[in-house]
C-alpha cells in the first residue's frame, strides 16, 4: 500500500468519529406542558388588574411552592420545591401585573398598595381574599 493510502485511510479514520444516539425522556409530555401553560394563563388572563395600575405591588410566590415530606437522619422534615408550572405561573402573574401598570417592587416594605388595592382587584374577580 502507498503512503498516500495509508494516509488517506488514516484521514478517513480519524474524520469518522463516534456517533451516539441521545433520548431524553422529560418528566411531562409536550402537550401536557402546553395545556398546563395554556390553562395557567387562561385563568390569569381573568384577572382584572385597573385597581393596581401605577401602584407598588411586592407579589408572595411562597404560596406557588410545594412541599414534601422527607427523612433526615431519622427526623421527619418538609422539603419545598418549585415545579416548572409554579414557576411559569410566577412568572406569568409578574408579566400580567406588569402589562396592567403596576410597579413590581422586591421586598414586601416598599410597597405602597395595602390589602385595599388587592381587594379590589380581586372583588372584580369574585375571588376572595
Amino acid at each position: 500500500m502507498s503512503v498516500y493510502g495509508r494516509l488517506i485511510i488514516v484521514l478517513f479514520a480519524g474524520l469518522t468519529g463516534c456517533a451516539t444516539i441521545r433520548v431524553t425522556d422529560p418528566p411531562r409530555a409536550a402537550t401536557e406542558q402546553f395545556l398546563m401553560s395554556q390553562a395557567i394563563t387562561s385563568a390569569l388572563s381573568q384577572l382584572k388588574l385597573e385597581a393596581l395600575r401605577d401602584r407598588k405591588v411586592w407579589i408572595e410566590t411562597g404560596y406557588l411552592t410545594g412541599a414534601e415530606q422527607v427523612i433526615v437522619n431519622g427526623e421527619i422534615r418538609q422539603r419545598l420545591f418549585t415545579t416548572p408550572e409554579q414557576a411559569f405561573a410566577a412568572g406569568e402573574l409578574r408579566e400580567r401585573l406588569l402589562v396592567g401598570g403596576a410597579r413590581i417592587v422586591q421586598e414586601k416594605k416598599e410597597r405602597r398598595s395595602s390589602s385595599k388595592s388587592a381587594a379590589a382587584a380581586s372583588a372584580s374577580t369574585g375571588w376572595k381574599i
